[in-house]
C-alpha cells in the first residue's frame, strides 16, 4: 500500500529519453475553436504519440543560422494514423494558449522550418489517499462495504486475478480479520493438524485457528454470490498466512524499496493505493500432500514456510537437486541467495548448486551485486559468492567454477555434465551468443531453463519447461534495419547514422587494409613484374574491385618509408620518416571526407536543385552539407569565426587519432608505444597548419 500524500508530484512518468521523429510537413486545417494543424512524419517513420500529449517541434541549427528558431509547444487533438496526427497550440492550466503570443512561430511550421518533434515529459500531480479513509468512515472503525469494489485504488498486477472484484474484497477482508486476529491471541493463525493426529487435538482444543479466523471474518464482509470461490480464497489465506516463502519476500522487498526511490525522487509511476499479488496457484499442488502427510507441518526445517506451502516431497526435491546457475553478477548474486535460503543444495547426498562465472569483481560492482564487500574485489565472482553464502547458511553445498561455458570440449563443462550433471538451468548472463548455447544444452538434454536479463531500470525473465514451452532460442527480436550506404554516405539524417559510418571507417582503415597489406606484401616484394600481380587480381575481383584494392595497397605498401627488407623499424630517423608520412596520409584522409566529398556533392546537387517529382532535393531527411576544412587563425582569409574554431579542434583530433594508429600499424608496438613514436595534438596542428600553408601558396600562384 502507498500513500504519497494528497498532492505528489511525478516528474518523469517512465524514465525513457523522448524519441525524435522526422517530419514530412505539417498542414493548417481549420479547427473552428482554434488553428489545427495536421502533422504527417517522413515515410518509414511512425510517431509514438497519443490524445492529450504534448509535443515540440525541433530542426537543426547547425547549417549556420544565426538565429534559433523556437517554436511554440503543441497538444495532440486526435490521431488519424500511426503516421498522422493533428495539434494545436498547447495552453497551460494557469495561461493563454501559447499561439496568441507568437504567431510568427506558427507560420514557421507551416513554412517547413522544423524537421521533427518529440514528445514534452509534463510533471503528473497524483492524489493519495491514507489507509484510514480507504479502511474506515469518518468518526468510527468500521469496514466500508464497498471500498473494495472500486478499481481506482488496486494497481494491476495480474490481467485475470486484478480485475475480479470477488477476489478482491476476499483478500482485503481476510487482511482485515488477520489483523484483528493477531489482536486478539498476539500470534499468526495455525493451520490444522494432519488427519492422523485428530483425536490427539481434539483433547486439547475445541476450536480450530481456522474456525476463528472464519468467525472474525463473517464480522468484516460477507460474500454476496459464489460463496464456493470466497471460502476457497479465505480458507487458502488461513492456512498459508503463518508461512514465510523466499521469492514473494524479496519480491516484496524489492517492490517497497523500488516505492521508496519514487517517492524521495519523483521519477517513474508509483504504485497507486493498494497492488495486490499472490500466487496462489502453488497451493493447490500442494493440498493433497499437505493433508494425507503423516509427517510434522508445523515447519521446523532449514526453509520456514516452504515446506508449510509446498509440501514435503517438493521441498526434499529442490534440496536434493542440482541447479545449474551461470552468472553471478546482480542477477546472479540475487538468485544464489533466494535459492539458498529456499534450503536448494542442501541434500548432502546429491543436492548442489554450481555456479561459474569468468568475471572477477570490480568496485563499481558493489553497488548492485550484494553478496560482495570491498575486500572481494579483484578475487572471482563465483568464488567470493560462494565464500558469503556458506557464511549464513553453511550446510548448503555450492561448487564455485570460474569456466566459460561454451563449445570447448575440455572443462568440467563437457557433454556429460549437460546429460548428467545437472537437473536445472538458471541463466544470469549478460550476452544472447552464452544465452543461446545454453539454450541449446538445455532443449537436447531436456533440462529446464529459467532465463533472466536487465536493460538499466527493466527487466525479463523467461521459464522453458521441457516439452511444454517454447525455448529462449525459439523466438528472437527483429534484426535492426541496415542503413543503406547512399544514407551513410551522403545522406545521414540519424546519431546512429554518423555512428555506423564512424565505424565502418574505423574498420576499413585499421582492420581490413592492414589484413589486405599483410596477405599481399610477400607477393608484391617477390614479384618482378607488378603487371602480373596485376592481372591476377583483376581475374579474381574484376576491374573495378582490382583498381580500388590497387590504390589501397599503394596507399599502404607503396610509399616510403614502408618497404619490405632489412630496415631497422627502433631507427629514429625511419620512425619521424614513418611519423611523417602518417601525418600527411591522415590529413589527406581530413581532407578527403569532410571537404573534397561535401563539394562533389553540392555541385552533384546544388543547394536550390530539385528532384524528379519538382520538389527541393535537399528536403525530409536529406539535410545540406557544409564542407568542412582547417584554416589557420592567422590566416589572411576572413576573421575565423567561433565555429571555425571548433571545426578546426575536430579536424586536428581526427588527424592526431587517425596519424597515431596508422604509425601503430606499421610499427612494432614494443616501439610504438615509448613517446618518440607517439603522435602529439601539437604535431597533428602543426603538420595541418604547414599543409594548409602549402595549399594557400598554391592558390596565389595560380591566381598570379
Amino acid at each position: 500500500f502507498c500513500d504519497f500524500g494528497p498532492h505528489f508530484v511525478v516528474v518523469d512518468e517512465d524514465g525513457e529519453t523522448p524519441r525524435s521523429t522526422l517530419l514530412d510537413r505539417i498542414e493548417a486545417v481549420d479547427g473552428g475553436e482554434g488553428q489545427l494543424f495536421t502533422v504527417h512524419c517522413l515515410e518509414g517513420e511512425r510517431h509514438d504519440v497519443s490524445r492529450g500529449d504534448v509535443i515540440e517541434f525541433q530542426r537543426d541549427n547547425s547549417d549556420g543560422m544565426s538565429v534559433t528558431l523556437t517554436f511554440p509547444k503543441c497538444q495532440v487533438v486526435t490521431v488519424k494514423s500511426p503516421t498522422c496526427f493533428t495539434v494545436r497550440g498547447w495552453a497551460k492550466e494557469d495561461d493563454t494558449v501559447s499561439n496568441t503570443s507568437d504567431s510568427h512561430s506558427f507560420d514557421g511550421l507551416l513554412e517547413g522550418a522544423p524537421l521533427s518533434f518529440s514528445k514534452v515529459k509534463l510533471p503528473k500531480t497524483l492524489s493519495f489517499s491514507s489507509l484510514r479513509d480507504i479502511l474506515y468512515t469518518s468518526g468510527d472503525e468500521e469496514t466500508k462495504s464497498d471500498c473494495w469494489d472500486d478499481d481506482s485504488i488496486f494497481a494491476p498486477s495480474d490481467l485475470d486475478k486484478s480485475f475480479d472484484p470477488l477476489r478482491r474484497k476476499a483478500v482485503m477482508s481476510s487482511m482485515t480479520a488477520l489483523d484483528m486476529f493477531v489482536k486478539k491471541y498476539g500470534r499468526l493463525p495455525l493451520r490444522p493438524r494432519s488427519k492422523n493426529r485428530e483425536d490427539k487435538e481434539e483433547s486439547i482444543q475445541k476450536r480450530t485457528d481456522l474456525e476463528r479466523f472464519q468467525s472474525l471474518l463473517r464480522k468484516v464482509a460477507k460474500p454476496t454470490t459464489n460463496q464456493e470461490k470466497w471460502a476457497k480464497i479465505t480458507t487458502q489465506f488461513a492456512n498459508s498466512c503463518r508461512a514465510k516463502f523466499t521469492p514473494i519476500q524479496a519480491f516484496s522487498g524489492a517492490l517497497g524499496a523500488q516505492e521508496v526511490l519514487k517517492a524521495a525522487t519523483g521519477l517513474y509511476n508509483p504504485v497507486h493505493q493498494f497492488l495486490l499479488y499472490d500466487c496462489d496457484e502453488v497451493l493447490d499442488n500442494a493440498k493433497s500432500e499437505n493433508d494425507d502427510s503423516d509427517e510434522d507441518q508445523t515447519v521446523v526445517d532449514m526453509s520456514p514456510g516452504q515446506t508449510y506451502i509446498l509440501g514435503q516431497s517438493l521441498s526434499k526435491k529442490l534440496a536434493s537437486s542440482r541447479l545449474f546457475l551461470v552468472g553471478a553478477g546482480a542477477i546472479g548474486c540475487e538468485l544464489l541467495k533466494n535459492l539458498a535460503a529456499m534450503g536448494a543444495g542442501t541434500d548432502a547426498k546429491r543436492g548442489c548448486i554450481i555456479l561459474t562465472d569468468m568475471d572477477t569483481i570490480e568496485r563499481s560492482n558493489l553497488s548492485r551485486q550484494l553478496l560482495f564487500r570491498d575486500h572481494d574485489v579483484g578475487e572471482f565472482k563465483s568464488a567470493a559468492a560462494r565464500t558469503s553464502m556458506l557464511r549464513f547458511l553453511p550446510n548448503c553445498r555450492i561448487e564455485a567454477h570460474t569456466s566459460r561455458v561454451g563449445n570447448e570440449e575440455d572443462g568440467p563443462f563437457d557433454d556429460d555434465f549437460w546429460s548428467s550433471g545437472c537437473d536445472v538451468v538458471l541463466n544470469a548472463l549478460d550476452n544472447v551468443e552464452a544465452r543461446l548455447f545454453v539454450d541449446s544444452q538445455c532443449v537436447a538434454n531436456g533440462l529446464g531453463l529459467i532465463d533472466a536479463g536487465t536493460l538499466g531500470p527493466k527487466g525479463n525473465v523467461q521459464v522453458v519447461v521441457p516439452h511444454a514451452s517454447e525455448s529462449y532460442g525459439s523466438s528472437a527480436d527483429p534484426p535492426e534495419p541496415d542503413i543503406p550506404v547512399c544514407t551513410l554516405k551522403n545522406f545521414p539524417y540519424e546519431i546512429s547514422h554518423t555512428i555506423q559510418w564512424a565505424r565502418d571507417l574505423f574498420d576499413g582503415y585499421f582492420h581490413r587494409r592492414p589484413r589486405q597489406a599483410n596477405d599481399h606484401v610477400e607477393e608484391i616484394a617477390n614479384s618482378d613484374n607488378l603487371s602480373n600481380f596485376a592481372q591476377s587480381l583483376v581475374h579474381k575481383l574484376g576491374a573495378d574491385a582490382a583498381v580500388d584494392m590497387a590504390e589501397e595497397l599503394g596507399e599502404d605498401l607503396g610509399v616510403f618509408p614502408f618497404v619490405v627488407g632489412g630496415v631497422d623499424k627502433s631507427d629514429p630517423e625511419y620512425v619521424q620518416a614513418v611519423k611523417i608520412v602518417c601525418l600527411n596520409w591522415a590529413i589527406f584522409q581530413a581532407h578527403r571526407l569532410f571537404f573534397v566529398a561535401m563539394e562533389e556533392l553540392l555541385q552533384k546537387h546544388p543547394v536550390d536543385s530539385v528532384d524528379e517529382d519538382g520538389a527541393p532535393f535537399w528536403s525530409g531527411t536529406r539535410r545540406v552539407p557544409k564542407p568542412l576544412r582547417f584554416i589557420p587563425l592567422d590566416s589572411n582569409e576572413d576573421e575565423v569565426s567561433a565555429q571555425q574554431i571548433i571545426i578546426n579542434e575536430r579536424i586536428a583530433q581526427f588527424v592526431h587519432s587517425a596519424a597515431r594508429l596508422r604509425m601503430e600499424s606499421f610499427l612494432p608496438v614494443a616501439e610504438s608505444s615509448e613517446g618518440q613514436s607517439l603522435v602529439s595534438l601539437e604535431e597533428a596542428l602543426s603538420a595541418l597548419e604547414e599543409q594548409a600553408l602549402l595549399l594557400y601558396k598554391k592558390s596565389n600562384t595560380k591566381k598570379s
